[in-house]
This record gives structure tokens, C-alpha cells and sequence, in this order.
């Protein structure tokens, strides 16, 4: 999932909801929110998020 910024509670919220979803319906639990600069790893409903910037994503490509 893509989010450029997630510093508002709302959009964090709504970001972290809409990958528990995916992630409950598809079964994967390799979950990455990609942002503008944020990098850190969360816990929601039991599963870890890894949060992390465009730039690192790409050059790990």
C-alpha cells in the first residue's frame, strides 16, 4: 500500500485498516506501506507493518 503522508491519526488509521484488510483476504502476511519519508514497523491486530520511504523501496529493488 502506498500513503504519501500518514502523520494525521485519520489517514494512519485508515492505511493500517485497508492493509488488515487485504492482507485477511488474500492471506499475505508480508505487509509494507510504502510513504513519502516515514520509516518504522507497527503492530495491528497482531500482524507487523513495515513502514517504509519510496526511496528505500526503490533502491532495494
Amino acid at each position: 500500500m502506498v500513503s504519501h503522508d500518514i502523520s494525521s491519526p485519520k489517514t494512519l488509521k485508515r492505511e493500517l485498516n485497508g492493509l488488515l484488510l487485504a492482507s485477511s483476504k488474500t492471506g499475505c502476511n508480508d505487509l509494507l506501506l510504502i510513504t513519502d519519508h516515514d520509516e518504522t514497523r507497527l503492530e495491528k491486530g497482531g500482524r507487523q507493518i513495515r513502514v517504509v520511504p519510496a526511496y528505500a523501496w526503490l533502491v532495494d529493488r
